[in-house]
């Protein structure tokens, strides 16, 4: 690392004024706070306070020992640096030995803050919660805070919060109300939109229905089964208003009070004595009542009415102090409460917990599917932390549900996780205790984050929200909520997206399938139903060897994984560990059935423990999962070309039969677009973004965050012996117990690694994510495969004229075409598709911005970031992209043809992406930031002089359009669809580096120019080539950048733009853009540039090169011009000092 990156321990200034607390400014006369031995704090703590942890962690080993020998920190025999920089981190603060003269200030008659005030504003909570009672008084008494009576600790401190938060403006108002509801009404929002197209497409596909004897109805119900139940159904969830809030977690964690503390009103009981034994959904009307629904459904639910006792005699109903082993009679609460919140259909529901029962976990699971939110909340002030068997449970169930659809909307990445009760954790273990519980939620909860665990102490912020302001770590939890539950929403209504957009795609397919009968014969009919029942018989076989090197990859790894665990298990220390016992483990019981149980019991704690850690350490399924999964999607890529090919040869239309035409002119051509068995022309990887993947691959966050050892309890089943043969192993026992104890819990290891299944099941569980993918598609490829062959049996007998295949089809397939564009806009307008987007909020545009490129379809102008973005920071200058068409679902191919072109194309001479953001109908792309245009550059860089030889400006043109062109090169090599379009001077930009940066990415498509355009717009155009420009006009192609490369070359060396001279000179020739395409048709820009003082000879062999390589790039025929490739290859350095440069005759 270099020596710049080293914290500087010479000027402490530098460190402590990163951090947060300024302890410069702390008084330095706190009455009653001298010390005996330090009155002050050294001044190497201060520096070390003022350094982060990352700064710590850069520490050399030598700068740790200076501070530990300075600080007098005990190390006992530490000498590894890691955990020497440890020590610092947990090296207790002493606050109480703050300097001494605090000066007070009149508040009343001084406008401004205090000095002691903006010392105790500086503070963190745990940094108050530090503070001596002492040092608590005087703060009190210098800020004149009144404290009535109280004398606690604990409590004044309190007071000195509740100063700052009112000092911060913190006032609670109905903040934590209103972020719900207005995330809340967002998402209703679109679901009523979704919804819409949902009914439209619904009423179109009824109609489909009535079609009987077409066999257009079989082939969509043999493809999607119960399809128009399937609509309703999404339907119907869409148009639900019911959005429930979960609220899970442990044994006494402080749900409940929490859930009170988000509703603003104490409506569940909070005794630590008692336990929520049922399903409380809160709801609202406009009069307190309760509905007690019992277990047993024949009986009649109870009710409770509005009156004095309601909260008590809720509380008998809802609460027991029994244990919860004991099945209490009630399931569910149903609460209606008259809250503000609840108005809009907001449903908070607390569950007794995860796991406890198996009917409540799988109760609390059905409202987890559909939670609009997921709070689960952690004791931290129970031993260990975390429980994580709770969480794991939940996971498992979650991954056992059948229904793919079900996993599908469970969004394990936007839970939110409490750590409530966090006052009890020790202020100096908190840092550590926050890091080990997150460790634990990443193991248990696959994708956890630190951005969803939240630290707080629900009943302080309950005392702070009664005084009217919101606390800041219950802010915090506040703007979680914000930011994760929109998260879980959207991909809610992604899922149903998807589903719809599968849908709407497979109808299309079928449909241009009976299209693409119209013009063939019989004979034809047939050879297309023979080539393509030959494909699907070959792919048959090859999905049969593909599944069985899939299968034996995994029983592969299987074995491997068993004799791994086995040879670690039977380790010397490892069985020590499991049938070591001391005398105080021994297990009580006077009969052997209860012994034995308990010795089993152990040892499967102890196995369970060991692997637990062993994973911890090793993750070797961790690792072995994704790799797996990963492994079959990049071989099933082979089947999935095959049956998009196959699919294509079904449903390849040609639209030149259609009465209208099917394909948008702006729509970018994809050769390989397909159905199987969604649309395959997406990304894998977005197929499982849109929740359309589910039928082909498992859902990875769930499916691998599942914890197999539950499966060891098998081994917990005691043996059931004779009696006597039980009453000799007891005797045996009391005789001499640890060595007993040893023996059997030998045995016990024994049958778990030799004999019995367990280990096997504990692997192969581990294993479940690789075993499920491998089912699914065992059952999704042949199920297409037998589809496609009933499809092209039933078009090889269907005997209709093409104009009846016109007259029933063409105008349905208009309609799901239009269908397809109006979802895809939904998508891209309504929907945050990927972390890329950001808030529009989160730019600030000048009134009058500074703009870098203005092509024909868009301007680049310099904004300013409000957040950061990526790697740039709060007030980094960027561009931003803005289309001059505003997106609807007319123009949606076409924009997201250009956002995935900016977005994957990845090259130093093409624009850098940040992401997109959006403004009504208008979707702007956040690009890297840009210093202006190649014709500004060329105009204003002092490097740049048209009065230099042509060899030195051959040099520098060269290099730059070297650039342009490797940017072309990599754009054109990746697809034959990508291209720069409208490519010129003005549209090529300069980064701060000087680093040439295309920045019109887009897809192939037609120019649509208006003929009557006047002339003084004529320049805007005059760098395109002719058949792009004429009517009717040629699809702008990799040729027609070619030929722009020529205009930008000539453009480069004489300073002027193309035709300028022509059109200035001539103004009534030229009126019209109408007149220059004309004009264009077969002639070139001025040459006369390139001689000498109107010399026959070019003046310069440099002039005559980049002469020669202009010509071939603009040649009147597309074809014959100039690749990228042999562009960069007549440029070298070797072509252009050789003797001659081969071009074609004709050139000349």
């Amino acid at each position: 690392m270099a020596a710049s990156s080293q914290p500087n321990l010479q000027n402490p200034e530098i460190l402590y004024s990163r951090h947060e607390v300024k302890y410069e400014t702390l008084p330095k006369d706190m009455e009653g706070s001298d010390q005996k031995d330090d009155p002050a704090l050294s001044e190497d703590a201060r520096t070390l306070l003022g350094l982060q942890d990352e700064e710590i962690d850069r520490l050399t080993l030598k700068q740790t020992r200076e501070f530990i020998k300075k600080l007098k920190i005990a190390t006992a025999n530490v000498t590894k640096l890691q955990e020497l920089r440890r020590k610092l981190k947990l090296h207790e603060v002493k606050y109480e030995t703050l300097p001494k003269d605090m000066e007070g200030s009149d508040q009343k008659d001084d406008p401004a803050l205090s000095e002691d005030a903006r010392t105790l504003l500086g503070l963190l909570d745990e940094e108050i919660d530090r503070l001596t009672l002492k040092q608590t008084r005087e703060f009190i008494k210098k800020l004149k805070i009144a404290t009535a009576n109280v004398t606690k600790l604990q409590e004044l401190r309190r007071k000195l919060k509740l100063y700052v938060l009112e000092k911060e403006g913190r006032n609670r108002g109905n903040h934590a109300s209103n972020i719900v509801v207005n995330i809340q009404k967002k998402d209703e929002y679109k679901r009523e939109q979704l919804a819409a197209l949902y009914e439209d497409i619904e009423r179109t596909s009824a109609s489909i229905i009535k079609m009987e004897e077409d066999p257009l109805p079989g082939q969509l119900e043999t493809s999607i089964p119960g399809f128009m139940a399937k609509l309703k159904k999404e339907k119907e969830r869409l148009k639900n208003k019911k959005c429930p809030i979960l609220f899970a977690g442990e044994t006494s964690a402080g749900k409940s009070s929490l859930l009170n503390l988000i509703l603003g009103d104490d409506i569940l009981p909070t005794s630590h004595l008692s336990n929520t034994s049922v399903i409380c959904e809160i709801s609202y009307a406009e009069q307190r009542r309760a509905k007690i629904h019992y277990w047993d459904e024949t009986k009649t639910p109870d009710t409770i009415e509005d009156g004095e006792d309601f909260y008590a005699e809720l509380a008998k109903k809802i609460h027991t102090k029994e244990e919860r082993s004991k099945k209490w009679p009630y399931k569910k609460a149903e609460i209606f409460m008259p809250l503000d919140i609840l108005k809009s259909g907001l449903c908070i529901v607390d569950s007794p917990g995860i796991g406890e029962n198996q009917e409540m976990t799988g109760l609390v699971l059905d409202y987890l599917v559909e939670a609009f939110a997921f709070i689960y909340v952690i004791n931290s002030a129970n031993a260990g932390g975390v429980q994580t068997d709770r969480l794991q449970a939940l996971l498992r169930e979650v991954a056992n549900r059948k229904s793919p659809d079900e996993q599908q909307l469970f969004q394990a990445n936007a839970a939110i996780f409490v750590c409530n009760k966090w006052d009890q954790v020790p202020i100096k273990e908190r840092e550590l205790v926050k890091g080990d519980t997150l460790t634990k939620l990443q193991t248990c909860w696959d994708g956890c984050n630190a951005s969803q665990l939240f630290c707080m102490d629900t009943a302080e912020a309950s005392y702070f929200y009664k005084a009217g302001y919101i606390s800041r770590d219950f802010g915090r939890l506040l703007d979680g909520i914000e930011h994760l539950v929109p998260i879980s929403l959207e991909n809610k209504v992604l899922f149903s997206y998807g589903w719809l957009y599968n849908f709407v795609t497979r109808v299309l397919h079928h449909l241009q399938a009976f299209l693409n009968q119209a013009h063939k014969s019989k004979v034809q009919r047939m050879k297309t139903y023979t080539d393509i029942q030959d494909r699907l018989t070959k792919l048959k076989k090859e999905a049969d060897q593909y599944f069985e090197e899939l299968k034996a990859e995994i029983e592969s790894r299987f074995e491997s994984a068993l004799v791994t665990l086995k040879q670690y298990l039977m380790k010397p220390e490892i069985r020590e560990r499991i049938t070591k016992w001391t005398e105080p483990q021994q297990p009580k019981g006077h009969k052997w059935a209860d012994v034995d149980t308990a010795i089993r019991e152990r040892v499967v704690e102890r196995i369970t423990h060991l692997l637990e850690k062993w994973e911890d350490e090793h993750k070797f399924f961790k690792k072995l999962r994704p790799e797996l999964t990963e492994k079959f999607t990049s071989q099933f890529r082979g089947i999935e070309r095959q049956l998009t090919g196959i699919e294509n040869m079904i449903a390849r239309h040609d639209t030149r039969l259609s009465t209208t035409s099917h394909k948008d002119p702006g729509e970018p051509v994809n050769e390989e677009e397909g159905f199987f068995p969604y649309d395959l022309s997406l990304k894998l990887k977005h197929k499982i973004i849109l929740g359309v993947a589910a039928p082909i691959l498992v859902p990875v966050a769930v499916a691998g965050a599942i914890i197999a050892l539950p499966i060891l309890g098998g081994l917990k089943v005691r043996q059931m012996i004779d009696a006597r043969l039980a009453e000799e192993k007891l005797k045996k026992y009391k005789n001499d117990p640890i060595n007993f104890l040893r023996k059997q819990s030998e045995k016990v290891l024994d049958e778990f690694v030799k004999k019995s299944k367990a280990l096997e099941k504990y692997v192969r569980s581990e294993l479940s994510q690789a075993y499920v993918c491998l089912q699914q598609l065992q059952e999704a490829v042949p199920r297409q495969i037998k589809a496609d062959e009933a499809q092209i049996l039933s078009l090889k007998d269907d005997q209709r004229e093409a104009s009846d295949y016109l007259r029933f089809y063409d105008p349905l397939n208009e309609v799901f075409v239009s269908f397809k564009k109006r979802l895809l806009y939904f998508k891209t307008i309504a929907i945050r598709r990927e972390l890329k987007d950001y808030e529009f909020d989160d730019i600030e545009i000048p009134k009058t911005p500074e703009i870098i490129c203005d092509s024909l379809y868009c301007t680049i102008f310099k904004v300013v970031l409000r957040k950061p973005i990526g790697s740039l920071q709060t007030g980094s200058t960027v561009c931003l992209r803005k289309c001059h068409v505003p997106i609807s679902h007319q123009t949606i191919h076409d924009h997201l043809g250009v956002e995935e072109a900016y977005q994957y194309q990845h090259h130093e001479n093409l624009v850098k992406f940040y992401g997109s953001t959006r403004d009504f109908d208008n979707v702007y792309f956040i690009l890297e930031p840009l210093q202006c245009s190649l014709r500004c550059y060329l105009q204003e860089t002092p490097t740049v002089d048209w009065d230099k030889t042509d060899e030195e400006k051959y040099m520098v043109f060269l290099e730059i359009m070297r650039q342009v062109v490797n940017g072309l090169e990599y754009l054109h090599s990746r697809s034959m669809q990508w291209v720069h379009y409208d490519l010129s001077l003005d549209t090529v930009a300069m980064d701060y580096k000087d680093t040439v940066k295309l920045t019109n990415i887009g897809h192939r498509r037609m120019l649509k120019i208006d003929p009557t355009e006047p002339r003084e717009n004529i320049l805007r155009y005059s760098h395109l080539p002719h058949e792009v420009l004429a009517d009717p006009p040629t699809t702008y192609t990799l040729t027609s950048d070619m030929y722009s490369v020529g205009i930008m070359m000539w453009e480069m060396w004489t300073g002027k733009r193309a035709f300028e001279d022509e059109i200035t000179a001539n103004p009534t020739k030229f009126q019209t853009m109408s007149d220059f395409i004309q004009f264009c048709e077969d002639r070139r820009p001025g040459l006369e540039y390139f001689y000498s003082n109107g010399a026959s000879e070019v003046s310069s062999r440099h002039a005559e090169t980049w002469l020669k390589t202009l010509r071939i790039c603009w040649d009147p025929e597309p074809s014959t011009r100039l690749t990228c490739k042999g562009w960069l290859a007549l440029t070298s350095k070797d072509s252009m000092l050789s003797d001659g440069l081969y071009i074609h005759e004709k050139h000349f």
